[in-house]
């Protein structure tokens, strides 16, 4: 493996877990976008839009896993959502 790729899954799984953390850790403050701010880092980091893409995704739908983060109303809401994601 080339030094390159394994600093990229380095950094892909340090940015998932640190986004999956900080959802957890900040549920109390308003508008405390981290997921954001992990998104805007990673567009600048990773050349591949894949991987700019795959760690905002994975720090939410990882996190939406756990009982504790909140519902949502219907069914279609994260698909919405994650597509939204996605294309922006």
């Amino acid at each position: 493996m080339k030094r390159q790729e394994l600093m990229d899954a380095l950094m892909f799984c340090l940015l998932v877990t640190l986004g999956i953390y900080s959802r957890f850790a900040f549920l109390d403050w308003p508008n405390f976008t981290a997921v954001g701010a992990v998104a805007l880092f990673v567009g600048y980091y990773f050349r591949s839009r894949l991987l700019a893409v795959a760690v905002p995704l994975a720090v939410m739908y990882i996190s939406n896993l756990h009982e504790s983060m909140p519902g949502y109303q219907a069914w279609y809401e994260p698909y919405v959502i994650y597509g939204s994601l996605s294309v922006a």
